[in-house]
């Protein structure tokens, strides 16, 4: 396992360190190729990263702050799922049927969570499973390993399949048109306000459109990121809020914003590994950005390597 920050300073391993310096007087390598521990901010200067502090012991997983609500946190710990409360101590919420990873979604001033074997509504007084009456060619939301919210409708990611309920019934869909498969599992599927980006093994692509019948596939990237490793928010734009979606792949890390728009923060800077899965976290750290990833099972290619050398040893009597 491995954990990676974007750092806005000189980071590259992508070149050889020795043709990035700069001659003068003195020979100067002016880029780092590691950076273990430490910041580097904007102007080059590098600080000892701050340490960490545990909270809460035990096995947990699936930790979960709401985006609007900073008092309300979810995860999950041996198949139970609990509450995180303010004070760092913990509150039993319900007993699942699996100790799967569970995802969560937003909707309005309610939570759904699904852990690809349940689906329902979390909040602190409990986990509800979804229980809908189904009139006809109407179909149950099936539980996934992924949730989006787009248009009024929930979007679940189950399998290699995307399924869409009805517009503001997110509990039900239509059995006739409710159904995108993708081209493998699907590792990430995020929201913004006129489509969403999803991944599977085979790469990044945008979907636009209002639904099922009206989607547009558009292949962004051959890169993907691995399962789980990207999140979604949202960042300033004049005076509103616009929301993004975050993910970090062997090509770096990216943002996806409206209208397909994609950006890699690390081009030609730094390549970061594949790997089986991984989380994305993004935080605001005294007005400092900082973009972290956790990969597992990493595997990194297309960095730079320095030549071995061969030594010689003479021995002279």
């Amino acid at each position: 396992m491995g954990s990676y920050n974007l750092i806005p300073g000189p980071l590259d391993n992508l070149h050889n360190p020795l043709r990035l310096g700069v001659t003068g007087k003195e020979a100067t390598v002016s880029v780092l190729t590691e950076a273990v521990n430490v910041d580097v901010d904007a102007s080059g200067t590098i600080t000892p990263r701050y340490g960490r502090t545990l909270a809460l012991s035990g096995t947990p997983h699936s930790l979960w702050a709401h985006p609007q609500d900073d008092t309300l946190a979810f995860f999950v710990e041996a198949s139970v799922l609990k509450q995180l409360n303010t004070d760092d101590t913990a509150s039993t919420l319900a007993t699942l049927t699996s100790n799967t990873p569970m995802a969560y979604q937003a909707v309005n001033n309610e939570v759904v969570a699904s852990n690809g074997v349940e689906i329902g509504w979390a909040s602190r007084s409990g986990f509800d499973l979804f229980a809908p009456d189904l009139a006809q060619f109407e179909l149950a939301m099936p539980a996934g390993q992924y949730l989006a919210f787009l248009n009024g409708c929930l979007v679940v990611a189950a399998g290699n399949v995307l399924y869409v309920s009805k517009p503001w019934n997110i509990e039900r869909r239509d059995s006739r048109l409710s159904e995108f498969p993708l081209d493998g599992h699907v590792r990430m599927v995020g929201a913004v306000t006129d489509g969403l980006y999803v991944a599977t093994e085979a790469g990044v692509a945008f979907l636009s459109g209002g639904g099922v019948d009206e989607f547009t596939y558009r292949k962004i990237s051959n890169d993907a990121p691995a399962d789980g490793c990207f999140s979604t928010g949202f960042e300033q734009v004049g005076d509103s809020k616009q929301p993004l979606v975050r993910w970090a792949s062997p090509e770096g890390f990216c943002i996806g914003r409206n209208g397909g728009q994609y950006q890699n923060l690390s081009k030609e800077r730094v390549v970061l590994p594949s790997g089986s899965r991984g989380r994305y976290f993004h935080v605001n750290d005294n007005g400092n950005e900082r973009h972290i990833t956790v990969i597992h099972d990493p595997i990194l290619t297309g960095a730079y390597v320095a030549p071995e050398l061969t030594v010689n040893t003479i021995t002279v009597i």
